[in-house]
């Protein structure tokens, strides 16, 4: 008798979790990930059949409110729910043809723009450098007394490389000592505008969040279980024989670039 062959498996996309292969779905999120799917501000949707013969309806999970779209986010990453072929829903990442286009540079000037322009929108005199920037900020901005200098740090894979640089001289991986090193490089008078291009479509703002260095020196410091790590993740779930396994490392949603969150890191450098 042949010895039972293993099912082909994959792997769900955001959070790596072993799933029964799919030829029709290669992308498909696993159920503990589809069950946090939300709209673009947070808000908990679920999706369903119409009826036992199928259909696809999305609601909010909060109140009961009807969705109109298929368009959903499953821990920052923009996906599409739909109905499964043979009934139930099933919710893929959703390709972004936009992000395969362009470079460093390209994301370098539009995470500046954007930046720039989100702190007019609330009234603030922004100083935009044209030309070599200055090594520790991209942007001034002011409002009456109030001022400060901001680097903006742009990106479309998820995370930003940040202290890689502060480890030369260093002996091997010691992550906190280059965070260290880069937290002293940069003055209490500088804030960083972190943006995220991963998962947004050219119509969508992306995701933008406002921190202090010792705001991100520490989130470094507790990086895979406090090994630390010179990179900021927006959202990472460490695999199995990763040092931080059986964890998650994830910008904190305060970091959200708000009116409110402006105020409160301004009203720190005074």
């Amino acid at each position: 008798m042949k010895p039972a062959s293993k099912r082909p498996s994959q792997h769900c996309p955001i959070c790596k979790s072993a799933l029964e292969a799919s030829e029709r779905y290669p992308r498909y999120v696993c159920p503990d990930c589809a069950a946090e799917a939300s709209d673009e501000s947070g808000r908990p949707l679920r999706f369903s059949n119409v009826s036992m013969s199928g259909g696809f309806q999305g609601a909010y999970a909060d109140s009961g409110e009807a969705y109109l779209s298929h368009v959903c986010f499953v821990k920052g990453i923009r996906c599409w729910a739909d109905e499964a072929k043979f009934g139930g829903i099933v919710i893929q990442p959703q390709p972004d043809p936009v992000s395969a286009k362009i470079n460093s540079w390209h994301v370098s000037v539009a995470a500046e723009s954007i930046v720039a322009s989100l702190f007019a929108r609330i009234g603030y005199d922004v100083s935009v450098q044209y030309g070599a920037n200055q090594p520790e900020y991209d942007l001034s901005i002011s409002q009456g007394d109030r001022m400060a200098k901001v680097s903006v740090k742009g990106s479309r894979d998820g995370s930003w490389g940040l202290t890689q640089k502060y480890l030369k001289g260093l002996t091997k991986a010691d992550y906190h000592g280059a965070i260290e090193k880069w937290e002293a490089a940069h003055s209490r008078k500088t804030l960083f505008a972190l943006v995220q291009f991963k998962g947004v479509s050219l119509h969508e703002l992306p995701r933008v969040y406002l921190a202090a260095p010792t705001e991100i020196a520490e989130r470094l410091r507790a990086t895979s279980k406090g090994k630390g790590d010179t990179i900021l993740h927006e959202y990472k779930v460490w695999a199995s024989k990763a040092h931080g396994a059986g964890t998650i490392d994830a910008v904190p949603d305060s970091w959200r670039f708000t009116q409110a969150r402006v105020e409160q890191l301004l009203s720190n450098l005074q």
